[in-house]
């Protein structure tokens, strides 16, 4: 049994200037990047800009819409999903987005 294992919090993600900041907080064995941003802070944003689209960016790319399952995605071009622990993560269908664009946990992610 593992009994000195460590936590680390994750910190939420801020809204400033009308663009929310999260962080990449973990990178599954397929290479999905989870982030430390939920729907709910997606909604915030949306009510608080008023806009009824949004953008992510991360490591280089711009995510222009959510997909609601990974057979949605791309081979070449990075998607976002909420996934089942309810947090936007950033994935490439059959591919690692993580190894691909060099996203590791803490990569900073914006979302306007």
């Amino acid at each position: 049994m593992i009994s000195d294992y460590e936590t680390r919090p994750i910190p939420k993600p801020e809204v400033r200037e009308g663009i929310l900041h999260g962080r990449l907080a973990h990178v599954d064995r397929f290479g999905n990047a989870a982030t430390n941003v939920t729907l709910a802070d997606v909604h915030s944003l949306q009510a608080v800009t008023k806009r009824t689209s949004i953008s992510f960016a991360i490591g280089g790319v711009t995510i222009n819409a959510l997909k609601t399952h990974y057979e949605q995605g791309s081979k070449e071009q990075p998607e976002a999903l909420i996934n089942s622990n309810g947090y936007l993560e950033v994935f490439l269908k059959e591919a690692s987005v993580a190894e691909t664009f060099n996203l590791k946990t803490g990569t900073t992610l914006e979302i306007r």
